[in-house]
């Protein structure tokens, strides 16, 4: 089953819980913060899937916002329009947003938010295949991507960790983000247990002959050079 990992911002107290509620209960994970800015700290801090913002906020609003995200980074950004105006939603779209909802379109929130992460994931990946010096790996019909050639044949951990960060070439992927893959995909990792994997990827990448292609930033993340 596919889950989303949703940032949710707004001002309003009662309103951010309505919305946490809808998404949680759609098996989303959720996390909510009341500003703008909150949201550009905790975006830096790990990448999610999706931003869902009101308008309305305390300091920037959330067009802004969205101009700011896009320009950032590949998250799917929805508004809600509480309103209803239809110059905001031109507004919001126009900024970057992928999707605006009315207040009255709450119950569909989840749905239009998983539609998103499915075309997201979905459009990271055009082709079956990935090459990567001579390691050739394609995406399984379970959605896992492996190794083609055997003699660069790669753990289901490896898999997992080289999915994430083909999702996302050129940018560097946070530790937590691909800590929380690989939980999910293969239960509880601890942070040496994520290094070493880590450095297993790399080795094979380079036996491939892609000597740079996985690199580490310091206190940052890691990068698959694109």
């Amino acid at each position: 089953m596919m889950t989303a990992d949703v940032l949710v911002v707004d001002a309003d107290g009662a309103e951010r819980a309505a919305l946490g509620r809808s998404l949680r209960a759609a098996g989303c994970r959720v996390s909510a913060v009341d500003s703008a800015e909150a949201a550009l700290y905790e975006q830096a801090q790990r990448a999610v899937d999706v931003v869902v913002t009101a308008i309305e906020l305390g300091g920037m609003d959330g067009i802004e916002l969205c101009r700011v995200l896009a320009l950032q980074s590949p998250v799917a950004l929805v508004v809600v329009d509480r309103r209803r105006s239809g110059s905001s939603a031109v507004e919001a779209l126009d900024a970057g947003a992928d999707d605006v909802i009315g207040p009255d379109q709450i119950d569909e929130l989840a749905a239009r938010v998983k539609a998103l992460v499915r075309r997201r994931r979905g459009s990271l990946r055009p082709r079956r295949r990935v090459r990567l010096g001579d390691l050739v790996a394609e995406w399984t019909p379970t959605g896992r991507l492996a190794a083609v050639d055997e003699r660069y044949a790669l753990s289901p951990a490896e898999g997992t960790l080289l999915e994430v960060l083909v999702e996302r070439p050129g940018c560097v992927v946070p530790v937590e983000v691909l800590r929380r893959r690989l939980r999910d995909r293969h239960g509880p990792a601890s942070a040496e247990a994520l290094e070493t994997t880590l450095l297993r990827l790399g080795d094979r990448l380079v036996e491939a002959g892609a000597t740079r292609a996985l690199q580490h930033i310091p206190d940052s993340g890691w990068l698959l050079a694109s």
